[in-house]
């Protein structure tokens, strides 16, 4: 099994390194791993035989973000045109370059690959300029190491940057050894006509490899899946936490008012501000959000209700539905998303009173401008002749505010007449029980 795969992996290698030449962004492979990370190997190989599916001369694997992109086109091509199994996934290969999968995933390109036409080839002029650089490296690293070999010889400190790998005879040995094999890859080569080693040498084996390999890959698959269930179960119990906390808030500040009642404000009372990432407005079909903070007489109120608050926005496209959102301190948040753009126009109540001035939001075309949209107020009208104007507004607010302090004071009345008919009771009760005791202790 370990020489079927050696040959297999050197086979796929040189194979690969065939049919990736031609592009200069592309490092020939050095082995089946960390050198398919970033992916150019994977596109390089592909556009052999798909060149219209896989742009080459504008891949780059200069960030995390070019290496994710080259995996996933290459990944997307090798299905779709080479009938590849996904057996590798971008995200860990970009992390973990696994050998056995990438050898299955090869194997798998190349069964589906090898009898279709060549569509690129590395120019004439490109191999011989990558063979006499490739020439010139080896012959610098076999200066180098018999300069350390001679410094060894003559008890001298070799160059800077070399080690010291041993004396010539042992050195000539290896190179010896290399070349045999070299050569006897070379004639094994030229005597399959220039291919891989067939993947049916041994079927069993690459049938254990490609179950290896979609296992990890459905291992892989339900370990993302478990991470994001996990994260969106945390996210949903953070959600439905602060929505706790927000109606414990608001149940609060409505049953205090129930007893105190509400009181009386007009819109000349009532300042606010606009904050948020969202205040001054955004792109088109893009959900906004900003906060409006609302004072009273210059006082924060304890507590902002979403009941409290009402948004109209009129932009180009007519009304806008808006979602408020109560929070602490008498902050609202406003959400809403413009479906074109355009200036649009908020006015805002708050607690049945139409505050003074508007808000201008501007929302954004394509090239970053704001399309003009005149004010015409009509929202503003329409709440006014349905509330009867900020003057019926706040009259209603008052019969209210009155009704609610009645009811709080009936609601004390009856507490205190409950409290005094218990003590009653309870002195009764006691005077009962010591006359019984006497009684008892009499007889």
């Amino acid at each position: 099994k370990k020489v079927l795969k050696t040959q297999m992996a050197s086979g796929l290698l040189k194979w690969t390194n065939l049919y990736t030449r031609g592009h200069d962004q592309v490092i020939p492979a050095q082995d089946l791993n960390v050198s398919w990370g970033d992916g150019l190997l994977f596109c390089a190989l592909l556009h052999t035989w798909f060149p219209e599916k896989i742009p080459m001369k504008t891949l780059k694997a200069d960030t995390l973000e070019d290496k994710l992109k080259n995996l996933e086109l290459a990944f997307k091509v090798a299905e779709e045109c080479a009938g590849a199994q996904p057996f590798l996934d971008p995200e860990d290969t970009v992390e973990v370059q696994d050998t056995k999968s990438i050898i299955v995933y090869l194997s798998e390109i190349y069964a589906n690959v090898k009898d279709l036409p060549v569509k690129f080839v590395a120019s004439h002029e490109w191999n011989r300029a990558y063979e006499a650089k490739e020439r010139a490296a080896k012959e610098e690293e076999l200066r180098r190491k018999l300069e350390a070999d001679k410094a060894a010889a003559a008890g001298l400190e070799p160059p800077p940057g070399v080690k010291l790998d041993g004396l010539a005879a042992k050195m000539a040995a290896k190179r010896a050894e290399e070349e045999a094999r070299e050569k006897e890859e070379e004639e094994a080569w030229k005597a399959r006509g220039g291919k891989a080693p067939e993947p049916a040498e041994d079927v069993e084996e690459m049938k254990r490899l490609r179950e290896e390999a979609k296992k990890r890959m459905e291992d892989r698959k339900r370990k993302a899946q478990e991470e994001k269930a996990a994260a969106a179960e945390a996210e949903a119990k953070k959600r439905q936490e602060l929505l706790e906390k927000q109606q414990a808030l608001e149940r609060e500040v409505l049953e205090k008012r129930a007893k105190e009642g509400v009181a009386k404000i007009s819109a000349t009372d009532v300042a606010y501000t606009i904050t948020g990432k969202g205040a001054k407005g955004g792109p088109a079909k893009a959900m906004l959000i900003f906060t409006i903070n609302v004072t009273v007489g210059g006082k924060k109120p304890t507590a902002g209700i979403k009941t409290d608050m009402e948004a109209f926005i009129e932009g180009p496209s007519g009304d806008v539905r808006v979602n408020v959102m109560g929070g602490p301190g008498g902050s609202f948040h406003i959400g809403f998303t413009p479906t074109e753009p355009g200036q649009h126009w908020v006015d805002f109540a708050y607690l049945g009173v139409m505050l003074d001035g508007k808000h201008e939001l501007g929302i954004t075309d394509n090239f970053r401008k704001v399309p003009a949209y005149e004010y015409t107020g009509k929202l503003r009208a329409q709440w006014e002749e349905k509330h009867g104007g900020n003057a019926a507004a706040e009259a209603a607010a008052a019969a209210q505010a009155a009704a609610q302090a009645a009811a709080a004071q009936a609601a004390a009345e009856r507490a205190a007449a409950e409290k005094a008919a218990a003590e009653k009771a309870a002195a009764e009760k006691a005077a009962a029980e010591k006359a019984a005791a006497e009684k008892a202790a009499a007889e």
